[in-house]
């Protein structure tokens, strides 16, 4: 966990460099860009600190910063997410969910087939 950590850090900062702007800007920027996101907390405890946090909203972070962003700060994935990745054919198959098609494999029930 602890070079997870490390390496998101490294990654804001290199973000940072190539915008010649700071770390908690950038790391306000991608939050604030982050779908279904309506809000974003600060913690300023100075009026600097206050005017470095608002000018995280005039950063235009480009798709590269957004890639790298999101790769490195995805959570793992738990126990639980192959087997259930796997069991959609089954469970779901011909079916559209969130609009990645769900082709049929060799466990799937046939058409009119009921599961048990």
């Amino acid at each position: 966990m602890k070079e997870r950590i490390l390496k998101i850090v490294e990654t804001v900062a290199e973000v940072a460099a190539r915008h010649e702007t700071t770390s908690a800007q950038v790391s306000l920027a991608w939050v604030l860009g982050r779908p279904g996101v309506t809000s974003g907390i600060i913690g300023a405890r100075t009026i600097e600190q206050l005017k470095e946090n608002i000018a995280a909203l005039e950063l235009r972070l480009t798709d590269s910063d957004l890639a790298d962003l999101d790769a490195v700060s995805r959570p793992p994935r738990n126990f639980a997410a192959g087997t259930t990745e796997n069991m959609l054919p089954v469970v779901y198959p011909d079916m559209t969910i969130d609009g990645q098609f769900i082709a049929r494999n060799r466990f799937s029930p046939r058409p009119g087939q009921a599961f048990h």
